[in-house]
């Protein structure tokens, strides 16, 4: 029996068509019967807090997470009905990220004005978490762009970039699904041998790592690049998509 999950969420449990509850019940239901054995459950997200929260409320999930990890840095852990900042994580991840962008910040401008010119399509803005962002047309212009980017800041220490589809953030190289999940496997005195990971996209790979977890799950609708690298490291791609994907493999796994 495994002592903690870790998901990933959008594509992997959460899948809004539009047409009923984007959560599978066989998914929470496999979630209840691992919790009730006293298997911790950890949402790892590119979603800030308020965006996860208020997606999980919403849709009014009958069993929340025991920890959230949100924009594939930041750690909360559910305390007295409330998620509460994991310290002194969450501090020294903003503080590192902080120094970073401000290193950074002179190299931004001839960058934006360079995208805005040559590839007009794509949206550009900052948030409380990168100084630059973009959301892409499409995954070709996305390829492109961070290809260029990637070149733009060669030789940059600490720099890495963060993509998600047609979505990509600038972060800091020590911070990502990876390094969240082994914080917490190490702040729960937990190891990687005990531990199941699932996700779908590119933001997911550095979490889906033998090195993090044994049991390795992804869904049918993963991106190739990930059911390629589940696969050589002896982990499951199931035949559906989503939440019922994600319960197909803990039932195939455990």
């Amino acid at each position: 029996m495994i002592r903690l999950l870790c998901t990933d969420f959008d594509g992997t449990i959460f899948c809004d068509k539009g047409d009923g509850i984007p959560i599978s019940q066989s998914f929470v239901a496999k979630i209840k019967v691992l919790k009730d054995k006293g298997v911790k459950w950890v949402i790892s997200t590119g979603r800030n807090l308020t965006e996860i929260i208020s997606t999980l409320n919403y849709y009014q999930l009958p069993v929340y997470p025991d920890f959230l990890s949100v924009v594939e840095r930041e750690i909360y852990i559910f305390e007295n009905s409330e998620y509460v900042p994991l310290q002194p994580w969450n501090q020294i991840c903003d503080k590192v990220h902080k120094e970073l962008y401000t290193r950074i910040a002179p190299l931004l401008s001839p960058l934006e004005k360079w995208i805005i010119e040559n590839y007009p399509k794509s949206m550009l803005y900052k948030d409380g978490y990168s100084p630059l962002c973009f959301i892409a047309p499409d995954n070709k212009e996305a390829d492109k762009l961070l290809e260029y980017i990637a070149k733009y800041f060669e030789g940059i220490p600490d720099l890495a970039l963060v993509r998600n589809d047609v979505y990509a953030r600038l972060a800091h190289i020590n911070y990502n699904k990876g390094a969240t999940l082994l914080e917490l496997e190490h702040w729960l005195g937990i190891t990687p041998a005990e531990t199941c990971v699932a996700g779908d996209h590119y933001n997911d790979l550095p979490m889906l790592s033998v090195e993090k977890a044994r049991y390795l799950i992804s869904p049918l609708n993963a991106i190739d690049v990930v059911k390629e690298s589940v696969l050589s490291q002896n982990g499951y791609v199931a035949q559906q998509v989503a939440g019922d994907g994600i319960a197909e493999g803990m039932n195939y796994f455990f």
